[in-house]
Order: C-alpha cells, then sequence, then structure tokens
C-alpha cells in the first residue's frame, strides 16, 4: 500500500500549531510561577523560615531568591512579545516580584554568595552595590509612641501631602530601620525641608545627624529622588497657609 504524503503545507501548519500549543503551555506555567510567588507575603515567607535549621533557611532562602530572579526574566520576555494593551500589566506584575525579591535580598544579604550576587547586580545594579559597600543608611531614631506617629500618619494622607500608603511602612521610617520602600511626598521639596525640621524641633527625629541623607533615603519627592546635598540647602516655603498647616500636623 503506498504510503500518503502530506501536502506541503500541512508540515508547516502542524508545526506552526504545535510551537502555539508549546508558547501556550509554557505561558500558563510561568502564570502558575507568578501566582505562587505573589500568593506568599514576607510575613508568611519568614514564618515559614522560622521553623528552619540555619542550612535549610540558607538553602530555602537562595532558591527562592534564583527562583524569582529568573521569574522576572522570564516576565521580562513576555513584556517584549506581548501586544500593547498587555504590556502595563505584565510590568505591573514584574515591579510587584521585583519588590518581594529586593526585600528578600535586604534581609538575607549576608548569606548570598559572590557569585549569585554577580548575578543579581544586573538586575538591580543599585541595590546590589549599596549593599555590598556596606553603606547602608537607616531611617530616622524616634522615641515617639506609635499612636503619636499613626496620627501624624493619617493627617499628612488627609492633607495630601504623601501618597496613600501601608501605616506600618510610614512608622517604619522612624525606627532606626533599613527600608526598601521609599514614600513619596506630593507637595514641593522645601515643604519636606520644613516638615523635616518641624520633626526634629518637635522630638519625632532624635538627631540631626545625616538627617537630609536619611531623608533621601526614606523619601521620593513627586517620584523623584532627592539629592541630600541640596536638600540640607533647601529654604522653608513663601506660603505661610502651608507652614502653618506642617505646624500643626
Amino acid at each position: 500500500m503506498q504510503k500518503k504524503v502530506p501536502p506541503p503545507f500541512a508540515l508547516p501548519i502542524r508545526e506552526l500549531v504545535k510551537n502555539k500549543i508549546r508558547k501556550i503551555f509554557i505561558k500558563n506555567i510561568i502564570h502558575d510561577k507568578i501566582k505562587k510567588a505573589l500568593a506568599e507575603g514576607l510575613d508568611q515567607f519568614h514564618s515559614r523560615i522560622a521553623y528552619l535549621s540555619t542550612e535549610e533557611e540558607k538553602e530555602y532562602v537562595l532558591s527562592e531568591i534564583k527562583e524569582l530572579h529568573s521569574l522576572i526574566e522570564r516576565v521580562n520576555e513576555i513584556i517584549l512579545k506581548a501586544e500593547t494593551y498587555d504590556k502595563g500589566y505584565y510590568k505591573l506584575i514584574s515591579n510587584q516580584i521585583k519588590e518581594k525579591l529586593k526585600n528578600i535580598i535586604l534581609n538575607y544579604f549576608d548569606i548570598i554568595p559572590p557569585t549569585q550576587k554577580k548575578v543579581l547586580k544586573k538586575q538591580f545594579p543599585s541595590l546590589i552595590t549599596f549593599l555590598d559597600g556596606k553603606s547602608l543608611i537607616c531611617s530616622y531614631s524616634s522615641n515617639v509612641e506609635d499612636w503619636k506617629l499613626h496620627n501624624l500618619y493619617y493627617n499628612l494622607k488627609r492633607g495630601y501631602f504623601i501618597d496613600d500608603i501601608d501605616s506600618n511602612l510610614f512608622l517604619k521610617i522612624f525606627k532606626n530601620e533599613y527600608i526598601t520602600k521609599q514614600i513619596n511626598w506630593r507637595k514641593g521639596k522645601s515643604e519636606l525641608y520644613f516638615f523635616i525640621l518641624q520633626l526634629f524641633k518637635h522630638g519625632y527625629i532624635t538627631t540631626r545627624k545625616d538627617i537630609w541623607k536619611k531623608t533621601s533615603h526614606c523619601f521620593t519627592c513627586k517620584h523623584l529622588d532627592i539629592d541630600s546635598k541640596a536638600m540640607s540647602h533647601q529654604k522653608p516655603p513663601c506660603d505661610s497657609k502651608q507652614k502653618e498647616i506642617l505646624k500643626t500636623l
């Protein structure tokens, strides 16, 4: 019996279908990984690690860092090929995974081997250089009770001085801790300068040492980075109304 030869167009179509199915399959795997990565918050991550031995903890953290880093690269590949209306969604996903990875790197930087740091540096050049140089700047020191800081946070939010953020993030900038997420100041630099001086004057900040370096570390101004040297030479706002509002916060 003579073997049937497929028409010349059949093979390319078959290959196209196979490739399409393969791409959908890979995309579904990546979507599952994205869901898994974002489903577990940092609190759950730290809780899980608490029950592990030192070696198990190190192994788990490094595997998680590797997995998240690889996932960011895969999502970025999807962004390059995605339709315009999909790009925004995948960029948001990429940023969310990056934020989680940055927090893990910051908390467990001391156990990351040099080879893995080198790989991560391509994704986070500033962060890895910053941590490697041991030039971490902590947030402000404060002896003020948390309820007063909560009140300050709500007053700033109501007055549209800062973006709507988690109140715990705001409290963290007064705990003399390393922070990875900055607070965006919505007004001008002169208002921020005056506000920080008011905090020091009323005891919310215990020392003026490195105050403007800490300000540039804790805040952005209208989503732009703040130059600490320029900030130290800033002048208070001319608008007396704004000054009075900031005095009463």
